[in-house]
């Protein structure tokens, strides 16, 4: 009996799923169809594991890595919410025309065709019963990026790096004596490069944010002085908090999103509540560590705009001041 047939226009390359249902089986249902790859062909080596949704977590009840004409089946599957996600292998067989670094950035993907698992689309199983069903994986594409360097006379380059926010991935960019550097197998989506150097005592930086889709994408990365925050923590009643241990932290952020969870922008306070945070851009989101259990963070200010919960913007070689009063819980 059919039970579902859906054509999804919403998901790039069309998908076409089918869910058969056939006689009863003993000791659990089974999982079982076919892999596709983005142009509807057989897909082999992709391990598929199932999935069972609890309240808690999602906990792998099953898998079968799918053969050379793409088959895969899944035995003794609990019934219940059953995720099904895909995640392709390095081939045991390689021929000259495969894309193995293509195969091996592909993220794992999930039913019916979708990169992420807050889009997966659970599959209801009942008890003793087939469901078959075809994955079709979806297109990932991989580019990379070629950044050229510039700054003053005499300046020392730090490092360049390539990062995706959204996929928490982060790689450093071996630059040459031209300022030239490369870096390839990016998964298409948006990266934030970003380059720091010293010239003398001064911070020099440069950033862009690239959309990477297949091809190269050469960019430009013009070093110009970075900015800073300074400011002080107070009591709101008057007077110096416990100030011991008290770091304040100026993370580089998109809405809730870290665009650099590696970096260090972050100073201790003084003995007398004064700080400094030299070599940063862009917006950032302050905030305290180590504050002392009997305190809290009252809020924020940059000028009279309150930005506890949202941030500041640091144009390159600007300075903003912030004051960060503290007050007793």
């Amino acid at each position: 009996m059919i039970l579902a047939v859906a054509r999804m226009p919403f998901i790039a390359l069309a998908v076409t799923v089918a869910l058969l249902q056939s006689m009863p089986v003993a000791g659990g249902s089974t999982i079982r169809g076919r892999v596709l790859d983005a142009d509807g062909q057989p897909m082999a080596d992709v391990e598929m594991r199932a999935m069972l949704i609890t309240t808690e977590r999602e906990a792998v009840v099953g898998s079968s890595t799918s053969d050379a004409e793409g088959k895969f089946s899944i035995a003794k599957v609990p019934a219940g919410r059953i995720i099904l996600r895909a995640q392709p292998r390095p081939p045991r067989r390689r021929t000259a025309d495969m894309n193995v670094k293509q195969i091996l950035a592909h993220p794992p993907a999930y039913f019916p065709g979708v990169l992420g698992l807050t889009d997966a689309w659970p599959i209801d199983v009942s008890s003793d019963e087939v469901i078959e069903l075809d994955f079709h994986m979806p297109a990932i594409l991989v580019g990379s990026i070629t950044a050229r360097v510039t700054g003053p006379d005499g300046y020392v380059l730090g490092q360049v790096r390539v990062m995706r926010p959204e996929g928490n991935q982060i790689k450093n960019v071996k630059v040459d004596a031209d300022g030239v550097g490369f870096v390839d197998d990016l998964r298409e989506g948006r990266h934030v490069v970003v380059a720091r150097a010293r010239s003398g005592n001064d911070y020099l930086v440069a950033h862009e944010i690239v959309h990477i889709s297949a091809g190269e994408h050469p960019i430009d990365l013009a070093l110009a002085p970075a900015g800073r925050i300074t400011g002080r923590v107070v009591a709101d009643r008057g007077g110096i908090p416990p100030l011991d241990g008290l770091r304040v932290v100026a993370s580089w952020t998109d809405g809730t999103i870290e665009l650099d969870p590696l970096a260090t922008d972050q100073a201790e306070v003084g003995p007398d509540g004064s700080f400094t945070i030299d070599g940063l851009f862009g917006a950032r989101a302050i905030r305290l560590s180590g504050v002392d259990a009997g305190w809290q963070v009252a809020a924020i200010r940059h000028g009279r705009t309150d930005i506890t919960t949202s941030t500041v913007e640091i144009d390159h070689g600007s300075t903003i001041e912030v004051v960060i009063t503290l007050t007793r819980r």
